[in-house]
């Protein structure tokens, strides 16, 4: 009888280790602290007008109203002949052609700074009957070669005329010989002025 009672007391006292070992495992196996949250990050994107903005950039509506500041006339007295992205001295700058009444405009601004590189003003001949609608004639043109070159149309030979598209203006391309000179001329279609005038001698 006491030995049923002492075996009794053994089982009660193993089961009880084994349900404390249990817990131990069960509460071991919780994890005491969470995953740290990731860092959340403080910076604004940039958006790429900004970054263009910090670089000192400007726009080809900027650079046009710089010129037309500079020239001290307002948008709606000018047409634009060109606008446009170039390079000078391997620096990027707009070119930027307009006429305003009688006069031609001619800029280069830098694109990175806004700063005018150079600027250009030609006054047109007043009373000119020629237009960009009515170019002068191929003749007229010669003439004015002929003229310029001081010789006559029977001393020239290897007679080269082409009306041609140069910086969004029509213009005619001429070339002839007279004696030991070759001469070539680029005279403006609409106004009749003389552009370009090379000579070579052979």
């Amino acid at each position: 009888m006491i030995n049923l009672k002492k075996t009794a007391a053994v089982l009660a006292v193993l089961t009880l280790l084994g349900g404390c070992s249990r817990a131990k495992t069960e509460i071991s196996a919780t994890p005491l602290t969470q995953p740290l949250a990731s860092p959340v990050s403080t910076e604004t994107p940039v958006s790429a007008s900004q970054a263009e903005s910090e670089k000192g950039t400007i726009t080809l509506e900027d650079a046009k109203a710089r010129a037309l500041e500079h020239a001290g006339v307002k948008a709606e007295d000018v047409t634009f002949l060109k606008t446009g992205m170039d390079y000078e001295n391997n620096t990027q700058v707009y070119d930027i052609e307009f006429i305003s009444g009688n006069t031609e405009y001619d800029y280069e601004i830098n694109a990175a700074t806004g700063e005018i590189v150079s600027f250009d003003r030609d006054a047109e001949t007043p009373g000119s009957t020629a237009t960009a609608a009515e170019p002068i004639s191929e003749e007229q043109a010669l003439n004015t070669a002929l003229a310029k070159a001081g010789v006559n149309r029977s001393d020239i030979t290897r007679l080269k005329t082409k009306l041609d598209m140069e910086d969004n203006r029509q213009v005619y391309e001429i070339e002839f010989r007279s004696g030991n000179l070759e001469y070539e001329f680029e005279i403006d279609a609409s106004t009749g002025e003389i552009r370009k005038y090379e000579t070579d001698k052979d």
